[in-house]
């Protein structure tokens, strides 16, 4: 696990100041940026943590399975299993729009596996998102998903899609443009 400290972890070596003109005002500023790559050591500790998680919800206890989902994101904000979980955890609370997400995420982080998008349509669809549901269903089906397929076909049972467009008619495609007035005087 990485320390906060920049030090080498030598307690009595006093890490460098900046000159105070580049000090920002703000502490929020002044914090060290987020790691854009996570190591071995960050995505073991997050797998071990979702493992964890996922026995606490199993067992019922939520309230801490949330606590260390939300650690393990802290480690591997990628980590599918805690995103899962916290997916399952908004789903059970019916915070429809939190679970769809972490459902986003996870499409975001891994676009081929399909019960990322199931999930997505299944948030979707409890927010009324016809449309996405139906894309999301989709593209689940196109991955080889039996219950992405499942889903899409029974909301196209009972929410049609909308008609497309069709083209317009010749009349109006043969149909001469206006000339552009000339200004007058008056205007």
């Amino acid at each position: 696990m990485n320390s906060a400290r920049n030090d080498g972890g030598d307690p009595r070596r006093i890490p460098a100041v900046a000159p105070i003109a580049e000090v920002a005002l703000d502490p929020e500023d002044a914090l060290p940026p987020m790691p854009t790559q996570v190591g071995a050591e960050e995505k073991g500790g997050a797998a071990d943590l979702s493992k964890g998680a996922a026995k606490l919800l199993a067992a019922g206890n939520v309230a801490d399975a949330e606590d260390m989902f939300k650690r393990a994101l802290t480690y591997d904000p990628n980590n599918m299993a805690a995103l899962q979980g916290m997916y399952s955890i908004s789903v059970r609370r019916g915070q429809h729009d939190e679970a769809l997400e972490f459902a986003e995420r996870m499409v975001a982080n891994a676009p081929q596996r399909a019960q990322a998008h199931v999930l997505a349509g299944d948030a979707a669809f409890a927010l009324d998102q016809i449309d996405d549901a139906r894309r999301s269903w989709g593209r689940a089906a196109a991955l080889g998903s039996k219950p992405g397929a499942a889903k899409l076909a029974k909301l196209d049972a009972t929410h049609p899609p909308a008609p497309r467009p069709s083209a317009p008619v010749d009349a109006e495609v043969d149909a001469p443009t206006p000339t552009p007035k000339e200004p007058s005087a008056a205007d």
